[in-house]
């Protein structure tokens, strides 16, 4: 295996925020500030009963869907940093969770949901 290929990667998990539309911008600023990695917002309409977004505390169904990569280690520290900050405690102000992720095909597409970019070449910079 070619030396550059080897590498130890730290366990990471995708941090999934669902919030009212128009939220996501502050989910995203406030998840990088406490060491989220990358992320994106992404528009979203929901399809649930009405009765099952009032009992995930998230109401109407125009969300933002924000997505951005943790290290596992710090997963959940951030979480509930984030939960405290934007109040996802309280009814209808959303819900977040994080999914591990297992495996990544590719160091290009890794280096992107970690938030790197690289030159052409496959440097950092």
């Amino acid at each position: 295996m070619k030396e550059e290929l080897k590498r130890t990667v730290k366990p990471i998990k995708l941090l999934i925020a669902v919030v009212s539309r128009g939220q996501g911008p502050k989910v995203s600023k406030e998840a990088r500030r406490l060491g989220a990695h990358g992320g994106m917002v992404m528009l979203g309409r929901g399809t649930a009963p009405t009765e099952m977004l009032e009992i995930l505390g998230i109401g109407g169904s125009e969300k933002d869907i924000f997505i951005c990569a943790v290290y596992a280690g710090e997963a959940h520290e951030i979480l509930t940093a984030l939960s405290d900050k934007m109040g996802f405690s309280k009814p209808g102000g959303g819900v977040a969770f994080t999914v591990p992720v297992q495996s990544i095909a590719g160091m290009t597409l890794f280096n992107m949901i970690m938030g790197e970019r690289l030159t052409e070449r496959g440097e950092k910079g």
